[in-house]
């Protein structure tokens, strides 16, 4: 709801032409699905994606028919919480994921909208020329640390190889339960937060204090730059 109106105001001086809707992952949390084989849901595996499937599909329909754009686009990222393999399996990681299959059902029931689901870790959307990269984040070389004055800040060296060899205008990336919105020579770095806020995974790996939040990020395509990032933080 907040990014609908977040957009409808925006439609009131300018003319949004095309939205994308970003699936960064960890939908699943269960047994060994997730981090150290810990059971966090009382739902097996099959059910808890069925209740995840049902979910998304309710809110992904209504988000698409308010929003006033002409075109619009999921792009689907798979997780290191939603594989069905003990380890993750470089090169065959897309297709034992549950968040694949996932992705797959609801790209059947939104036909108007134009899919593109993962099937390696990094997956450039472009539209209008603007080019975004888009990866859960959990492979090493998209890791994040804080630096000595508090700022959590990528691997400069490798996401300026990815910058030259991809052509790219921005990168969104999630994993560390952390909201990070970095700008260098035009070139946008966000992290996007966490839906499930502060918890005992991200006080173990050492992450920020922050309330759930998701971004919403506004391109001027015009320019091919990313023209700002609004935090959306659900009100208690």
């Amino acid at each position: 709801a907040q990014a609908e109106r977040e957009i409808k105001r925006d439609a009131k001086t300018c003319d949004p032409v095309h939205t994308t809707v970003w699936g960064g992952g960890d939908w699943m949390v269960n047994a060994d699905l997730h981090y150290k084989m810990e059971r966090c849901v009382d739902s097996e595996p099959l059910v808890e994606m069925e209740q995840i499937y049902v979910m998304l599909r309710e809110e992904l329909c209504k988000f698409y028919s308010n929003v006033p754009t002409p075109s619009a686009s999921f792009v689907g990222s798979f997780s290191n919480h939603g594989r069905d393999s003990e380890k993750m399996l470089p090169g065959i990681e897309a297709n034992r994921s549950y968040d694949t299959a996932i992705y797959r059902r609801l790209k059947q029931d939104l036909p108007e909208v134009g899919f593109q689901i993962a099937e390696t870790n990094w997956t450039v959307e472009e539209v209008a020329g603007f080019r975004m990269m888009y990866t859960h984040g959990h492979v090493k070389k998209a890791n994040v640390g804080r630096s000595a004055v508090g700022i959590m800040t990528p691997n400069w060296r490798f996401l300026s190889d990815m910058k030259i060899d991809h052509r790219l205008n921005g990168w969104a990336q999630g994993h560390h339960h952390t909201h990070s919105v970095l700008w260098a020579n035009r070139f946008c770095h966000i992290q996007n937060g966490s839906l499930v806020g502060e918890n005992p995974y991200s006080h173990s790996e050492g992450y920020p204090g922050e309330p759930p939040s998701q971004n919403l990020v506004i391109v001027d395509l015009d320019l091919g730059v990313v023209e700002r990032v609004v935090r959306l933080v659900p009100k208690v």
